[in-house]
């Protein structure tokens, strides 16, 4: 390296070994910046070495092909050896580029404590990530990058990062004066409410988050997936961990139809929500499970009835979801608070052939034969 032998870099060699395919072998220089390769096979090495900091000059980007015989491998990082032949091919590595910057709100005020990771495809195929924290005043330098294509990403909690370009860094070349800016995560508030009313005392009800994949670029909403409680006078807080893409409500209650709110575009410059969810009386679906006419049409019990299928309410789609219930003893289920639509009604047991049935809500009574094995 530049400061001399490079103790610890992690040394690849890669080459093409038909017809097994490309193949790889791996070490790690001694505190005298000396490696040793062994197990190769006979034919052309490609040979290139990470440490912090530092990147394998002349690697080229499609070193792949050039194994393969399509392009040039340079004589600094690739050999060719013999069967059970030996080489000495040394390594002199360079110094990556500079990142240095500024993260900031929209209206300039500093973010300290904010992450900033540069993710570069070496071209060797390695993945380098140096990364660096902002200071008081939001400033951040972040060293050893190697040069190429350069992905930045900004990580700071309750904050989501507006779009930043990919760099092209260069070889030798700082890049300096980045102006970054992140968001807080907007809010979400909202409430139940049946008929126009707040929810009665007593009702309990959860409402979810989920990224619209409809939206374009659909936002990463992982922390809101677990339902969360709607609070006893039907109001809920939410905060939305990304300021762009789309997102839909939806909600939950026993004895109630599923809702689900129409879709919702995260705007850059909104920083609230409000959304208002009505809950319905659900229908229900009543049946009784008898063993086919063969059988002597006996009474089967402690069947699990699984009912699912694409969920439509009133007021638009509901949640997909499967519903279990099990027969009591004359062999009789029922489910409640369904959205009206179409469901599959399914029946199992031990030693019989599971059967479906189309089902809809309001429904009767559904009598369902089962099969003997």
């Amino acid at each position: 390296g530049p400061s001399g032998p490079v103790a610890g870099a992690r040394v690849r060699a890669s080459y093409l070994e038909p017809p097994q395919g490309y193949g790889e072998t791996a070490a790690v220089a001694d505190a005298e910046g000396r490696y040793v390769l062994s197990s190769l096979p006979g034919t052309r090495i490609l040979v290139r070495a990470e440490a912090p900091g530092l990147f394998t000059p002349g690697v080229p980007e499609n070193w792949w092909a050039a194994l393969n015989g399509q392009g040039e491998l340079p004589a600094t990082v690739s050999t060719t050896l013999e069967p059970g032949g030996a080489a000495v091919l040394d390594l002199v590595l360079a110094a990556g580029a500079t990142i240095e910057g500024v993260v900031a709100l929209p209206d300039g005020t500093p973010l300290e404590g904010a992450l900033v990771t540069a993710w570069s495809q070496q071209a060797g195929g390695g993945v380098t990530r140096p990364r660096a924290t902002t200071g008081p005043a939001g400033a951040f330098r972040i060293e050893g990058v190697s040069p190429g294509r350069v992905l930045l990403q900004l990580e700071l909690p309750g904050h989501a990062p507006d779009p930043v370009e990919p760099l092209q860094v260069a070889e030798g070349e700082p890049v300096a004066g980045l102006a970054l800016t992140m968001r807080p995560w907007p809010a979400l508030e909202g409430r139940v409410v049946t008929d126009g009313e707040p929810l009665p005392d007593g009702t309990a009800a959860r409402v979810q988050v989920q990224a619209d994949a409809g939206g374009g670029l659909a936002p990463d909403l992982s922390s809101t997936e677990v339902p969360t409680p709607v609070r006893p006078d039907g109001s809920f807080a939410i905060r939305i961990p990304a300021t762009r893409g789309a997102f839909t409500v939806a909600v939950v209650s026993p004895g109630h139809a599923p809702a689900r709110s129409a879709r919702i575009d995260l705007l850059p410059e909104q920083s609230r929500y409000e959304v208002e969810l009505r809950l319905e009386g659900g229908g229900s679906i009543e049946a009784r499970v008898r063993v086919g006419q063969g059988a002597g049409n006996e009474i089967v019990e402690a069947l699990d009835v699984g009912m699912g299928g694409d969920v439509m309410s009133a007021r638009g789609p509901g949640i997909d979801r499967t519903i279990v219930a099990v027969t009591d003893a004359d062999g009789r289920f029922a489910v409640r608070g369904l959205a009206t639509g179409g469901y599959r009604l399914r029946a199992e047991a031990a030693g019989y052939v599971a059967v479906e049935r189309p089902a809809s809500v309001p429904g009767g009574t559904l009598r369902v034969p089962l099969e003997i094995e």
